[in-house]
């Protein structure tokens, strides 16, 4: 599983970044349910594997872009957003 999710999920980071034209040292703030990606309900089955390969497969797509990036957490944790900044977006 870890494998496919970081591969669909750097894929779909790839496809998004084109289709927003993002440039180097903007932000894009994203959130899913891992729930949801192992086929469950939102807050019905979180996932630290499911998250850490979507995250494994977004995070270098964004650092080389330039990108800044902030992830919403879950709503256990307020829907707080963390930030992930790249070198290359200072």
């Amino acid at each position: 599983m870890y494998q496919d999710v970081t591969k669909q999920a750097a894929q779909a980071m790839e496809e998004l970044l084109a289709a927003a034209k993002l440039e180097r040292g903007d932000l894009l703030v994203t959130g899913c349910s891992s729930s949801e990606m192992v086929g469950l309900k939102i807050g019905k089955g979180s996932s630290l594997e499911a998250a850490r390969a979507a995250f494994d497969g977004i995070y270098p797509v964004v650092q080389e872009a330039g990108v800044a990036l902030a992830v919403q957490c879950c709503e256990h944790l307020n829907r707080a957003c963390l930030l992930y900044t790249s070198d290359a977006a200072d």
